[in-house]
């Protein structure tokens, strides 16, 4: 029996979406009859480690702490190396060879102690496949290029070395990563979609209304275009009553010119607009974009030109269409798969006019988003990235 480990040490509650990509992994893993480990944060919540084989091993998470912790930032990583090779390597010593390692988040953080417990002999008959999230820069839409931080000269040395090191095999989510950081580091990068599990609950549309949903879910932030949505619906909703939107807002966020954004009181006292100001449960968020009739993801490209979004793949399972951003990952994607309508970078009029164009043609949209969905959970289901995964050599 193959034998898989995974290592997240961000894996703690449920805030994110780690307990929720991590599962479907491991209860697919199950049914292939393959024996699965998690590496996760030791405070994991005992409702997670009660439905996945955890291994609670990691004192500190580079996501949850280490990224907005306060002090010296180099002690502040050694700190991390350190913890996470000793947690590691505790670990390996009291267990059976894995097969496969496998690290969904990794940064060069994790990189660096990856590279560090190779070369203490760990994993050395292992297949070792750390996924690459995020490049280390952003893109300029104007210049159409990547802007590429300091950083991105360790980054280049640190995967050179891990893919010279012996049964690496670098990855990342989608073929805009994989180009860019070709170009980059020189080396190859094997990809991996992000697994999506669809959910058994069903849209229901009441064609005899001409009312239509729009949805923007998950953590407001500049990147994600938040703002947009606000000006958007802040305009729409004084002309037009037969269009209705629903938005996860919960703490507010700086944009980047230092000021507060916050929800117009406009849109917190009308009927035609739903805020959602805690995080949701998997089953209220299933069942609110399951009843969702289109989704609006205004992505700012600096961030997402090369990242894939996990809630535009579960829209797109439901045969959701979607309102994107031109010009990035979001593009490429809807367009493969015919399944909405892209607005310029940043514009909030064509942001409004894809709305209305999405209002007046919508079950035109509809249709073609439904007749690809069974595609879309081919090609991203977690049987096919478990496939993947265990058939790299």
């Amino acid at each position: 029996m193959k034998r898989i480990l995974i290592i997240e040490d961000s894996l703690r509650d449920f805030h994110g979406h780690w307990f929720e990509q991590l599962s479907c992994i491991y209860h697919e893993a199950k049914n292939k009859n393959l024996e699965i480990n998690i590496a996760c944060h030791k405070n994991v919540l005992s409702t997670i480690s009660s439905q996945i084989d955890c291994k609670p091993i990691f004192k500190r998470s580079y996501f949850l702490e280490l990224s907005t912790q306060s002090g010296i930032k180099i002690i502040n990583y050694l700190r991390f190396y350190i913890s996470s090779v000793l947690a590691l390597r505790s670990l390996l010593k009291s267990e059976k060879k894995y097969d496969f390692i496998f690290i969904p988040t990794c940064t060069i953080h994790h990189a660096i102690y990856l590279l560090i417990i190779k070369k203490l002999g760990f994993f050395k008959k292992s297949t070792t496949v750390p996924l690459f999230l995020n490049l280390p820069g952003v893109w300029n839409s104007g210049r159409r290029t990547m802007e590429y931080s300091k950083n991105a000269v360790i980054f280049k040395l640190i995967n050179r070395l891990l893919s010279k090191s012996g049964g690496v095999y670098l990855a990342v989510q989608t073929i805009i990563a994989k180009e860019e950081l070709e170009k980059l580091t020189g080396c190859t990068y094997i990809v991996l979609p992000q697994p999506i599990k669809l959910d058994k609950s069903e849209i229901i549309f009441d064609n005899s209304s001409s009312s239509i949903s729009f949805g923007s879910f998950g953590a407001e932030r500049h990147e994600k275009g938040t703002d947009l949505i606000l000006k958007a619906a802040e305009i729409l909703i004084k002309k037009n009553p037969e269009v209705n939107f629903k938005i996860q807002w919960i703490n507010g966020y700086f944009n980047e010119e230092g000021k507060m954004i916050s929800i117009p009181s406009i849109l917190n006292k009308n009927p035609q607009v739903c805020i959602f100001t805690e995080p949701l449960s998997n089953k209220i968020y299933n069942q609110e974009l399951s009843s969702t009739h289109c989704l609006i993801l205004p992505y700012r490209n600096s961030s997402y030109y090369f990242r894939d979004s996990r809630v535009a793949l579960e829209a797109a399972i439901r045969g959701i269409p979607i309102i994107y951003t031109k010009g990035g990952w979001l593009e490429r994607f809807s367009k493969s798969y015919d399944s909405g309508i892209g607005f310029e970078e940043n514009d909030i009029k064509s942001l409004i006019e894809a709305i209305k164009k999405m209002q007046k043609n919508y079950f035109t949209y509809k249709k073609q988003a439904e007749a690809v969905k069974s595609q879309v959970v081919l090609d991203y289901s977690t049987e096919s990235f478990l496939s993947k995964l265990i058939d790299i050599k």
